[in-house]
C-alpha cells in the first residue's frame, strides 16, 4: 500500500509539471520589443485632466480631447469615449508607406462607426485607420490623403456590442502579400487579407488619434462609442510569434485562462482521499 501511495504522488506531480508546461503562455510585454511606439493603457488614464499617459520609453501622452473613465474588466479600467471628441497623441513615425502593427482592447460599442486609431489631417485619413462599423464590422485600412484609395482587408465581424475583445492588424510592404493588412478580431484571421487601391505617399508630422478621427465636435467623423481598456502600436509589422506573445500579454491581463493543472491537481487529491479512506476501513 505504501508503494501504492508513493507512485500515486509521483503521478500527481508529474501530472501537474506536464499539465503546466502546456498551459503556461509565453506572453510578451511590450517594452520587451524594440519597436514600441505607443503603449496606452486604461489603468493610466486620468479622468480629471483627460491626459492618457503613455507606458513606452517616447511619452507620447495626449495632448488634447476628452474622455472618462469606463468599466473595469479584470481589475483594470478602460477610457470611455462617448462619440462626441478624440484624445490626440503627438505625431510619429506611422506613415502610410511604413509597416506597422496594432492592437487593441475594446467593448461596449454602441451601433455607430467608430474609430480606435488613425492619423488625423483636417478631417481626412491620411494613413492608419483602425475603426469598426456601425453594424459591428473592425476594419483595418492604410489610405491617402483623401481617403479614397486605400488598402483593406475583408471585414471581420465583431462578435458582441456588450462584451469586450482584442483586435490586431500587421502591414507589412515587404510581406509575401505586398501591402498585406493581416486584421485578426479574437485571435481569428480574416478570411482575405488581399490589398484593394495604392498606398499613399508618407504624412510627415500629422498626429494620432484615439478614440476618433480629429480632436474637435465640428469633426466628429467616427467617434467612438464605446470602450477602449488598451492600445499598442509598434512601428513594424510583428512576426507570427511576437504578435502572439502580445496576444498572450493581453489575454493573461484581461481574461486569464485558468491553469488546468489546478484543478487536476484538486481532483487527483481528493481520489487520494478517497483512496486513504477506504485504506482506514479495510484495517
Amino acid at each position: 500500500m505504501k508503494r501504492f501511495f508513493a507512485s500515486f504522488t509521483a503521478l500527481v506531480l508529474s501530472l501537474n509539471v506536464l499539465l503546466g508546461s502546456v498551459s503556461q503562455v509565453s506572453a510578451t510585454i511590450p517594452t520587451d520589443l524594440a519597436s514600441l511606439a505607443l503603449w496606452m493603457q486604461g489603468d493610466n488614464f486620468n479622468d480629471g485632466t483627460n491626459v492618457w499617459s503613455d507606458s513606452s520609453t517616447h511619452a507620447r501622452h495626449t495632448t488634447s480631447g476628452t474622455a472618462s473613465d469606463g468599466p473595469l474588466l479584470n481589475g483594470h479600467k478602460a477610457v470611455h469615449f462617448g462619440g462626441a471628441d478624440a484624445l490626440i497623441v503627438p505625431a510619429f513615425a506611422f506613415e502610410p508607406s511604413a509597416d506597422g502593427t496594432v492592437f487593441v482592447v475594446y467593448g461596449n460599442v454602441a451601433n455607430t462607426a467608430g474609430t480606435f486609431f488613425s492619423k488625423y489631417n483636417g478631417g481626412a485619413i491620411v494613413g492608419w485607420d483602425f475603426h469598426i462599423s456601425a453594424t459591428g464590422i473592425v476594419r483595418g485600412r492604410i489610405a491617402d490623403n483623401g481617403g479614397g484609395n486605400f488598402l483593406k482587408p475583408d471585414d471581420a465581424n465583431d462578435t458582441s456590442d456588450a462584451t469586450f475583445h482584442f483586435a490586431s492588424a500587421v502591414y507589412d510592404a515587404q510581406g509575401p502579400m505586398t501591402g498585406q493588412v493581416d486584421l485578426r478580431v479574437d485571435g481569428n484571421l480574416t478570411t482575405d487579407s488581399m490589398p484593394t487601391g495604392t498606398r499613399a505617399s508618407d504624412q510627415a508630422g500629422v498626429v494620432e488619434s484615439i478614440g476618433g478621427i480629429g480632436p474637435t465636435l465640428a469633426l466628429a467623423e467616427r467617434k467612438l462609442t464605446g470602450d477602449i481598456w488598451e492600445l499598442i502600436v509598434f512601428t513594424e509589422a510583428l512576426s507570427g510569434t511576437d504578435r502572439a506573445g502580445i496576444e498572450a500579454y493581453l489575454q493573461n491581463k484581461y481574461a486569464p485562462i485558468p491553469e488546468p493543472s489546478t484543478a487536476m491537481l484538486m481532483g487527483l487529491g481528493a481520489l487520494g482521499l478517497i483512496a486513504r479512506s477506504k485504506r482506514k476501513r479495510n484495517r
